[in-house]
């Protein structure tokens, strides 16, 4: 029989193994430059969103986790989290202690550390531990620290299994003004409860212990434990491993693609935004027009106003965003350039006019129900005949009955790029049904479950307020644009920069999951656009939304 310290120590030494060894394929990783190979992991398709599958530990744990370009840090639920209520009992979880050989709990001067962090839809409090993780055929040992989630005040429509931070701008955590915020998501976890976290994260098990129940309210100890933490908070999965650029793309129907170090980006835009990875707007055009929209013009600009408008490309959130004064704009734009829509508002006008003529007569030459048809009622003539698209999809061009969208995007060193979406891009397909909380709440349906007469089309935007002072008005370019444009982002140049590359000219393709590179597929590129002209995406359930802090600058 093994003497005790004799176990330990082959115990350790079997850890100190496997940590060398992936940090030895790091090393082989990289050329003789040390400039880390291009490697590539698959975006899974949820339909609202997409997800990137990763491991965790020895051996490998695996998680579907959000590729976030709003954070800096990789963050996975521990299995405390579900065991005190405040995670979904039916997702993964992580267990560190007794199952993986090569997981520890972070020290610092007074012990394991904890963590929070804060998004725009909520907090997230934790601890700070260290494990190998793997993405696509890109392993790091994150000697730094990720974070093992054990409470949030974050709402989540869908499974939660974690958040691959992918990197900001400028990867600076400044503490939370928000006191209210960081009190709910860390709310009365007292010294004594940290500590009784981590004992049972170190101990392994999560039996006995379904009592736990939600943390109660009261005390403050754990934010100000935070507070001192936050100057420190680890560095993400691709600064630990040495990448500075990645690029992603969306596919239509099937997975997408994530680029992890790919050659440095042609044609990049300077970000304006240090916050996040934010460029400069300076107004949207429809079809063949030269002449932009009134939205986002350099009239409407204060005179220490850098940008008209402000653009954050956000693979995370479903929709296109812009404020509503600016939306109504273009909604009115695309019906008067749509000859069915503006068909459709013609006759409804003439039919207010009668209808107005006839009130005056009976009520001797006044109309006492104040029947009036103005410019607002194009929007809602837009969206009604959207919604009935099932009646004319399949007559004559479809959706290339509507006209193109340009967006014009600018980079702090001046550079521009007009950014075009088709309305097979920009229109979605949906089903009318809705959850018991609404259409923010409905059930995830596919296209070939629901019937024609449940199916509907409506524009892939939505409302959300966010002006800054410097960059005005700031509008989220989601999934769309990552349909039809491989999104490059770079932390490597000063500033960092973002890039557009069309997918009709440099087509997304797909991830090799063994060999780790991308296969080029020319279904994927001009010939696919072309496919679907006549139909929209399809959405399943709820968009997913914006998770970004609109009180924070650009």
């Amino acid at each position: 029989m093994f003497h005790p310290l004799l176990l330990f120590l082959l115990v350790q030494f079997c850890k100190l193994v496997s940590v060398w060894s992936v940090v030895l394929d790091t090393r082989s990783a990289h050329d003789k430059h040390g400039i880390r190979a291009e490697a590539c992991a698959e975006l899974i398709n949820h339909g609202s969103h997409f997800g990137v599958e990763v491991e965790v530990g020895t051996p490998g744990q695996k998680f579907d986790v959000v590729a976030d370009t709003g954070s800096n840090t990789f963050i996975i639920p521990s299995c405390q989290c579900m065991v005190s209520g405040a995670c979904n009992k039916d997702d993964r979880c992580f267990i560190g202690t007794n199952r993986s050989s090569t997981f520890k709990l972070s020290q610092g001067p007074h012990g394991p550390m904890p963590m929070y962090l804060s998004f725009g839809s909520g907090s997230i409090a934790g601890v700070q531990a260290e494990d190998i993780v793997q993405v696509g055929q890109m392993k790091q040992y994150m000697q730094k620290g990720l974070m093992l989630m054990t409470n949030h005040a974050l709402t989540f429509k869908s499974a939660f299994e974690g958040i691959l931070g992918l990197g900001i701008p400028i990867a600076k955590v400044t503490p939370p003004a928000n006191t209210d915020q960081r009190k709910k998501a860390t709310a009365g976890v007292s010294s004594e409860r940290i500590q009784e976290i981590i004992k049972k994260i170190l101990g392994g098990g999560i039996k006995g212990v379904s009592g736990a129940g939600h943390l109660s309210n009261g005390n403050d100890a754990w934010p100000q434990a935070v507070a001192r933490m936050l100057p420190n908070s680890p560095p993400g999965f691709l600064e630990q491993a040495g990448v500075d650029r990645f690029s992603m793309c969306f596919n239509d129907g099937r997975n997408g693609v994530l680029r992890l170090g790919p050659p440095r980006l042609e044609n990049s835009h300077a970000s304006v935004g240090v916050v996040h990875w934010g460029l400069g707007m300076s107004g949207i055009s429809i079809g063949t027009s030269t002449v932009p929209l009134q939205i986002c013009t350099a009239s409407s600009m204060r005179k220490d106003q850098m940008t008209a408008c402000g653009a954050i490309p956000d693979s995370g959130t479903t929709m296109i965003t812009g404020p509503r004064a600016q939306l109504s704009v273009l909604f009115e734009a695309i019906c008067d350039s749509w000859p069915r829509c503006k068909q459709n508002h013609t006759a409804l006008m003439k039919a207010a006019e009668a209808a107005e003529t006839a009130a005056k007569d009976a009520y001797g030459g006044v109309d006492p129900f104040g029947i009036k048809v103005g410019n607002s009622s194009k929007e809602i003539v837009l969206k009604l005949v959207l919604s009935d698209c099932t009646q004319w999809l399949s007559d004559g061009n479809g959706l290339g009955e509507l006209p193109d969208l340009h967006f014009h995007i600018t980079g702090a060193s001046g550079t521009a790029q007009k950014l075009s979406l088709s309305a097979a891009s920009y229109i979605l397909e949906t089903h009318r049904q809705q959850g018991p909380n609404g259409s923010s709440d409905k059930p995830s349906i596919q296209r070939v479950q629901a019937t024609s007469i449940n199916k509907m089309c409506m524009p892939a935007f939505q409302e959300m307020e966010y002006n800054t002072v410097m960059n005005g008005p700031v509008w989220i370019l989601g999934t769309p644009f990552f349909y039809d444009y491989q999104v490059g982002y770079d932390m490597g140049t000063t500033p960092a920069s973002v890039s557009f590359a069309s997918v009709a000219e440099s087509p997304c393709g797909s991830c090799n999951k063994k060999a780790g590179l991308v296969t080029s597929d020319v279904s994927t590129g001009a010939a696919a656009t072309s496919q679907r002209v006549r139909w929209p995406r399809w959405l399943p359930g709820a968009p997913r939304e914006p998770r970004i802090d609109v009180s924070q600058p650009l």
